[in-house]
């Protein structure tokens, strides 16, 4: 179903009793902050134009809004509709389509050519553009590239409200969704639904409890093996980012996610197996040289079967990282010392 729904605080001061709903299409956006979501827009619903407030989706002259909310008396500015949800809807007429196509929300289309699409698909053109962008080709002066940027921008817009759809309920809000979207892409939702610790992995802000919410309601809960996943690559990451630590005690690290995920330890040490073979983890004893040098020079894993009561594990990128800059410390201090003097010209810049 093509809509986004966005909860909306009242605006009003005061209200009248019960909620009320609306249908109708965007005539003019009046005003929309992009850092908390609150707009307000002139909604022509049953020929009455009516100002709309709350929190919203970024929207077009054009689209069509279900809203949801009350009637408020504001003292200023006199009756309005205070949204507490607002949906965007599928334009279904073949008025309401000419009005989103001719509004500038599809680069390449004004009038002419939403005319045109009408004319030649009616009430199915916004489906025809999105699934059949060989039949839009066709069209004359249109051809198989505008058709193709036609296609990709009406599926970017479904992939934005699929996704929001998906976060809101779980207290995301649409700035927050606007930064997935933009590390995420197209694909943020299939992404999401399929491990929701990526997005606490990933995206700043986005913690381990929220990707919890998102993974028991994907059917993720106990010892499932995304959530054991996602639980020690996680832990890991913000040992690094929140303490410094590149790496943790392998059996400190069972004991405390045991714990806090209430699974058994033996699933939780399957699951850590289970990164080490694939090469994202290590796991290593730090007091032997001799396998950090191996781990060095052959770039391959190391031994699975480390003693863990010694063994430590690192996130694989992590450790390459430090033995690079380890690599370039014992380089630069091997080099003779530079002869540096400075220039009096320029004060302490120094010369070598």
């Amino acid at each position: 179903m093509e809509q986004q729904s966005f909860l909306a605080e009242n605006s009003g001061k005061n209200s009248t009793k019960g909620e009320a709903q609306l249908e109708g299409v965007v005539e003019q956006i009046i005003f929309h902050n992009e850092a908390n979501a609150f707009t307000i827009i002139e909604l022509l619903s049953d020929q009455d134009e009516i100002i709309v407030t709350g929190k919203m989706p970024p929207l077009n002259v054009g689209e069509t809004l279900q809203v949801k909310g009350e009637w408020t008396d504001h003292p200023k500015y006199g009756l309005q509709f205070a949204a507490s949800s607002v949906i965007k809807q599928a334009p279904r007429t073949e008025a309401a389509i000419f009005a989103f196509l001719s509004s500038g929300a599809i680069k390449g289309i004004g009038e002419k050519t939403a005319e045109k699409l009408i004319k030649a698909f009616g009430q199915e053109t916004l489906e025809v553009m999105r699934e059949k962008p060989d039949r839009v080709s066709r069209l004359s002066g249109i051809g198989r590239k505008r058709a193709k940027s036609f296609q990709e921008a009406l599926q970017k817009e479904r992939s934005y409200q699929e996704l929001s759809l998906l976060l809101l309920p779980y207290g995301i809000g649409p700035a927050r969704i606007r930064t997935i979207y933009k590390e995420l892409g197209d694909s943020a939702e299939a992404v999401i639904r399929q491990n929701p610790y990526y997005l606490a992995q990933r995206v700043r802000g986005i913690g381990f409890e929220t990707a919890e919410r998102l993974a028991e309601a994907f059917g993720m809960t106990g010892d499932h093996p995304v959530r054991l996943r996602g639980a020690l690559l996680y832990t890991l990451q913000q040992s690094l980012f929140q303490d410094g630590h590149s790496f943790v005690e392998n059996k400190q690290l069972l004991q405390n996610l045991t714990k806090r995920l209430q699974v058994e330890e033996v699933k939780l040490g399957q699951a850590l197996d289970k990164l080490v073979e694939e090469e994202l983890v290590l796991r290593f004893d730090p007091a032997d040289s001799e396998i950090l040098r191996q781990q060095k020079e052959s770039n391959s894993n190391m031994d699975v079967n480390a003693n863990p009561e010694k063994a430590v594990v690192a996130m694989r990128s992590v450790f390459m990282l430090e033995q690079d800059l380890a690599k370039t410390v014992r380089f630069l201090s091997d080099r003779p010392e530079a002869k540096c003097e400075i220039d009096p010209r320029y004060g302490d810049t120094l010369y070598c």
